[in-house]
């Protein structure tokens, strides 16, 4: 399988974006931020602004590697505007015009794992997921282009240098 493939129009995959190793972590982050919202192991449930209760999801939405993907989709500098974890539930990603790039990131293991795989959807596209797993977990962050409102310039989001925060290094997977 290449490296990146179109899956539908505006739908980029991109399958091994990351290691094992280098995110398992964010799963149990992930399982994490569930059981503090009062949600059991993969109860349905979406999560909104994820990355304002664990850092690490910021810091994977400013992953120099995602982020260049994202860069590249978005033709030019982009901001984080939202984020969402989607527990147990059928993940669907609808059209919106007025973003950028949403970037899905999936932390599901087991049958079928998609642990480490994104996908990337233009702002006027849209993607259902097929499976609709009760195993299922993803992170969606919702990037905007840097210059869509005037208090955003300047504001752009840059690749997060904290490599301490890896377990492996960047290049391990990409």
């Amino acid at each position: 399988m290449p490296a990146e493939a179109l899956v539908a129009g505006g739908v980029l995959s991109l399958p091994h974006l990351f290691a094992f190793d280098e995110i398992a972590w964010l799963r149990e982050a992930a399982i994490a931020a569930a059981q503090r919202e009062g949600v059991n192991h993969f109860e349905p449930r979406v999560l909104r602004d994820v990355h304002r209760a664990e850092p690490g999801f910021r810091k994977l939405a400013a992953h120099p590697r995602l982020l260049e993907h994202v860069r590249a989709r978005a033709g030019g500098p982009v901001t984080l505007r939202a984020t969402q974890l989607s527990v147990g539930v059928g993940l669907e990603v609808p059209a919106d015009a007025s973003d950028a790039v949403r970037a899905v990131v999936f932390l599901d293991v087991g049958p079928g794992s998609r642990l480490g795989s994104a996908l990337l959807v233009d702002g006027t596209a849209s993607w259902r997921d097929a499976r609709q797993s009760e195993h299922t977990l993803a992170f969606v962050a919702t990037f905007a282009w840097a210059d869509a409102r005037p208090e955003w310039i300047g504001a752009a989001l840059r690749p997060e240098a904290d490599d301490c925060l890896w377990q492996t290094p960047f290049l391990a997977a990409g």
